[in-house]
């Protein structure tokens, strides 16, 4: 009798172990994991880097992860939660944050259209105009000019 009443504890009982055993950052694990401490700090990353990929395992078997998966970068600072439940349904977070650098004005540059005056623009064929902010196609027709006056007798 006192086995069945064992057995029936036991199977009531559930996990409260919400720890997670490592996390690691596009494969790479983070090295100083503690699983008591929650946030991380990753280093600067460059402007180039438009995502991560968050990874963890947990302690036990029996607890659930969110937030891991392709997390994409803005620039500044990013963060994002893991959230762990465990069996019996108690929460832990941890998280990461990681700084995206801000495009450099030499990639702004590269990235805008160059502006010209309409002094610095072609004399002949086609040319763009930028006026207010709006990009105006001319094509100067000479010729079909020339051709249409002498079509109309003018």
């Amino acid at each position: 009798m006192l086995a069945a009443a064992e057995t029936n504890l036991s199977t009531e009982l559930k996990s409260s172990n919400n720890n997670l055993a490592s996390i690691s950052i596009d494969g790479l694990a983070i090295s100083s994991f503690n699983k008591n401490t929650l946030t991380y700090k990753l280093e600067t990353v460059e402007n180039s880097k438009t995502s991560i990929n968050i990874t963890a395992v947990p302690e036990d078997a029996k607890s659930t992860i969110t937030g891991v998966g392709i997390k994409t970068l803005t620039a500044g600072n990013n963060s994002f939660n893991i959230v762990v439940t465990a069996e019996n349904g108690m929460q832990k977070t941890y998280t990461i944050n990681v700084e995206r650098q801000a495009a450099s004005n030499e990639e702004q540059i590269i990235n805008e259209p160059e502006k010209k005056t309409p002094e610095e623009l072609p004399s002949s064929g086609i040319s763009e105009v930028i006026f207010g902010g709006i990009v105006i196609m001319i094509i100067v027709a000479v010729i079909g000019f020339i051709n249409l006056k002498k079509l109309s007798g003018v």
